[in-house]
């Protein structure tokens, strides 16, 4: 069953680039898609963030709740990632890190 799902997504990824600049910047990417779940028509979410060049967080869940259009679908990943956001803020300051 994973075979056939490899073979077919061996294209996709992500890919991560060391910073030129120097900076620690903790960068974060979300996505989510519109009922990709067609069983439950839920929404799958997805979140990442790196510190500089490795992921440091991650999270890809379906959604809670049944979403009925896709600005929604949008917005509640990106409210959970802010969440996120502001925990690894509170982290990042208490170690130390610029």
């Amino acid at each position: 069953m994973i075979i056939p799902y490899i073979k077919g997504t061996i294209d996709i990824g992500l890919v991560f680039k060391k910073d030129v600049t120097g900076k620690q910047q903790c960068i974060g990417y979300i996505d989510s898609d519109y009922t990709g779940d067609l069983n439950k028509c839920r929404s799958t979410m997805v979140y990442v963030f790196t510190l500089p060049q490795v992921s440091i967080s991650w999270r890809s869940t379906l959604q809670s709740i049944v979403i009925l259009s896709t600005m929604k679908a949008k917005y509640i990943p990106m409210m959970e990632a802010m969440k996120e956001v502001i925990w690894l803020q509170g982290l990042i300051n208490n170690l130390g890190i610029d």
